[in-house]
């Protein structure tokens, strides 16, 4: 299956290839750093939190995690050698009823996430207006992967500077 996101203020609206809304996930600001997901009707069915260096999930008004950010280990080569930007958040390991879910963030800024050690989803173009999920397992749906997409968006942006 493969899904396309576009950009808009403060949301991110996913379609499907032939081009029909499926839903969307939009910024909350209370409380801050929140990203609820949502029916094409704008019924929340979730929402992804993060607070420092972690991510919690809330669905069905229950919490999961928190969830930690790894970064660089130590003795492997760092994806940036400058001084001055922080470390890339390379992966996240979630809790699923299919088992361990790690998500992995390359220098490129593409995404592949596995379930059970096994690559079910990638997200590519992340940087652009238009990203794309290609979904390689019936073990991701569509709510699902608007839920990853929530969390690679925090993992894309964790490493943003913010200029006082």
């Amino acid at each position: 299956m493969q899904l396309y996101v576009k950009t808009h203020v403060n949301k991110y609206v996913v379609f499907n290839s032939e081009g029909v809304c499926v839903g969307f996930v939009k910024r909350s600001f209370l409380p801050a750093a929140s990203l609820e997901i949502c029916t094409p009707d704008g019924v929340q069915i979730g929402c992804v939190h993060q607070s420092g260096e972690t991510i919690s999930l809330e669905k069905n008004r229950e919490n999961f995690g928190p969830y930690p950010f790894n970064y660089a280990v130590e003795g492997e080569k760092p994806p940036c050698n400058s001084h001055v930007k922080p470390p890339l958040a390379q992966r996240i390991k979630l809790d699923s009823h299919n088992g361990p879910v790690t998500i992995v963030q390359h220098t490129d800024r593409t995404f592949h996430i596995y379930i059970q050690k096994r690559e079910v989803c990638t997200m590519i173009h992340t940087l652009r207006l238009r990203k794309e999920i290609l979904i390689f397992s019936d073990m991701i749906s569509i709510e699902c992967a608007m839920i990853l997409l929530a969390v690679c968006m925090f993992m894309l942006h964790d490493d943003d500077m913010n200029i006082v």
